[in-house]
């Protein structure tokens, strides 16, 4: 009989949690914007395409840190709501070691342009600015550096190696395959 309670006892207390885990996840929090805000974004994360929806992708198991990221669509339309929103004034950008590609920092970089239309400031801060960095923080403002750090400048290029002279004095011939 004891058994019997104990185990009816886990599987009520397990339907609960359950429960309020789903509630908890299903339930979305309307942030209401106070006057004359400043949007903050830190970018120095891998940005998805789309924000994951699982609802247990935050959860940290162990040493495994959470995977809860906003994805480029998300930061678009955030940026393109701020722009018609009043109480924002501004927005302020966190920047550092950028591992993004360049196609998803040109889309940022385009939708911060359209902001700045708007007559609204943006400005960059980053303690250690990389290439892909400096290039999204060209869209603001103004640019803040910590002046003890450092910023990567390379410059953009691309460079194609030719090998037909090597391979005509090694006498390789090269098939190509379509």
């Amino acid at each position: 009989l004891a058994t019997i309670t104990g185990l009816f006892l886990f599987i009520l207390l397990g339907i609960f949690i359950l429960a309020g885990m789903a509630a908890s996840a299903g339930s979305e929090k309307k942030a209401k914007v106070e006057a004359n805000s400043v949007l903050k974004m830190n970018l120095n994360y891998a940005i998805p395409e789309k924000t994951n929806d699982n609802p247990f992708a935050g959860l940290s198991l162990g040493n495994l840190k959470p995977n809860k990221a906003i994805g480029l669509t998300e930061i678009r339309e955030v940026i393109k709501q701020a722009k018609t929103d009043d109480n924002i004034k501004g927005i302020y950008l966190e920047l550092g070691i950028n591992e993004n590609g360049l196609a998803t920092l040109e889309s940022i970089r385009q939708a911060l342009l359209d902001f700045r239309k708007s007559g609204k400031f943006v400005y960059a801060y980053g303690e250690v600015l990389s290439q892909k960095s400096y290039y999204l923080a060209t869209a603001a403002d103004k640019i803040f550096l910590n002046p003890n750090r450092g910023m990567e400048l390379k410059g953009f290029g691309r460079e194609i190696m030719y090998y037909k002279g090597l391979f005509d004095k090694l006498g390789i011939e090269v098939q190509h395959f379509h």
